[in-house]
């Protein structure tokens, strides 16, 4: 166990264990929930390696264990988007 510059036992928790520190000053909360994100956050690209590239690429990324992902197409319409998310959403079940 970890100790203070007092020689004192100091307890330590992982972030999913944020009860032994109760209570938490509100503030924190938003902190925590940060901490608990994904280390990677990937940022579509589909308008500048095309649509081909981008799923590969997707797909090797997503086996190897990628969480988070913006897609951020300022080029694609409304309903382009939606389509874009619902096929990255597909891919998504379909590697697990």
């Amino acid at each position: 166990m970890p100790t203070t510059s007092k020689g004192r036992g100091s307890p330590w928790a992982g972030l999913g264990r944020s009860s032994v520190f109760t209570p938490l000053l509100p503030a924190n909360g938003p902190v925590l929930k940060g901490l608990l994100l994904p280390d990677e956050y990937a940022i579509t690209s589909v308008a500048s390696i095309g649509r081909d590239a981008f799923f590969q690429a997707l797909d090797r990324r997503l086996s190897t264990g990628l969480q988070l992902i913006q897609i951020r197409e300022p080029g694609l319409e409304r309903d382009e988007l939606a389509a874009l998310a619902e096929h990255e959403g597909e891919r998504r079940k379909a590697l697990g």
